[in-house]
């Protein structure tokens, strides 16, 4: 049964309690005693260490179950394919382009949720890359993120991803709807960034 809490601010906790009618021509509604709940709020889905895909080839490509990829990002298979990849038996968040595959020059993996007010790190951890190609990990406000040419301009926050794996760190005054995930510009020269999983934390 699905429960729908019209004004429920994010992170708070509620009370709640039953009430029971024992028949329709009984007077009195018994009430049971008010018990208090804070939801565990989950803001990201799919976040790796074995990544899943919503649509495969069933050999190597595919694309993420509860991420938004772009068109550019999708150059395998027919162009049907990218932003997941299965390396090694594992599933990862994938950009790649060169060795068969087009270049990538607006590439974007990212997902939408509603945040409330508070810091944050988003990690990118077990990364592989290669040096021709640049990729960001941003936060922006809306349900989508910038292009590559755009990212200073546009987002909450960016940082470069390098194999390193710097967090992205940002603040939120309120409550608000952003988009999270990746920017990335990849050559036709052989050029890939893998990341097995993503360490997403709310600091305060």
């Amino acid at each position: 049964m699905d429960v729908e809490l019209p004004d429920y601010a994010i992170g708070t906790e509620f009370k709640y309690r039953t009430m029971f009618l024992p028949d329709t021509s009984c007077i009195d509604t018994f009430y049971s005693a008010y018990s208090t709940a804070e939801p565990s709020v989950v803001y990201l889905l799919n976040l790796g260490n074995q990544f899943s895909y919503a649509d495969w080839d069933g050999s190597r490509w595919g694309v993420l179950a509860n991420w938004i990829t772009n068109d550019d990002t999708k150059n395998a298979g027919g162009d049907k394919y990218g932003g997941y990849e299965l390396r090694g038996g594992v599933g990862v968040l994938s950009f790649e382009a060169g060795w068969g595959l087009r270049a990538v020059p607006n590439g974007k993996i990212y997902q939408t949720t509603t945040l409330p007010a508070g810091d944050y790190t988003f990690q990118p951890v077990g990364i592989e890359g290669g040096s021709a190609g640049v990729i960001y990990s941003v936060v922006a406000n809306g349900n989508e993120l910038p292009d590559f040419d755009d990212i200073e301009d546009n987002s909450i926050a960016s940082q470069r991803v390098t194999v390193a794996g710097e967090s992205l760190k940002f603040h939120l005054d309120k409550t608000t709807a952003v988009a999270i995930g990746f920017v990335a510009n990849m050559p036709d020269v052989g050029s890939y960034f893998k990341i097995k999983r993503i360490d997403f934390q709310k600091v305060d």
